[in-house]
């Protein structure tokens, strides 16, 4: 699909801004090629360019050279302890790594498991009642 351009710079600004966005450029021999974005939100300030990729990047063990269709994970956890939707992709000689913020995300869910998990309790607690 492609989209207007304004669209697309829109999607990509609104992105940027609400979830914290931060990449990872990377060869295929695991060498950090760049890195930006907020990469303080997820502990990577730190990540060297020019050198292989550290213990930081621990959540990228076993999953780099990418070879094949782009990867998803949610809700990753990074050092900084956020988590992250990890997105990797490549583009033959290099592999790309996006994080995106997904705290928010995760934090709904919780809350949305706590509150059926009270509800059911409830209903239980309700069904004994009216079994006496």
């Amino acid at each position: 699909m492609e989209l207007p351009l304004p669209i697309a710079h829109y999607l990509c600004a609104l992105i940027v801004k609400s979830r914290s966005l931060a990449y990872l450029l990377v060869s295929k021999d695991g060498v950090l090629i760049d890195a930006g974005g907020a990469l303080s939100a997820y502990g990577l300030e730190g990540a060297p360019t020019g050198e292989r990729l550290g213990k930081e990047l621990f959540f990228l063990e076993g999953l780099l050279p990418l070879e094949g269709e782009p990867v998803w994970l949610s809700r990753v956890k990074t050092e900084s302890g956020l988590s992250a939707d990890l997105h990797i992709f490549t583009d033959e000689e290099r592999d790309w790594i996006l994080l995106l913020d997904a705290t928010l995300e995760e934090a709904r869910e919780i809350l949305q498991q706590q509150s059926a998990n009270e509800l059911a309790l409830l209903r239980r607690k309700l069904a004994k009642l009216s079994d006496r």
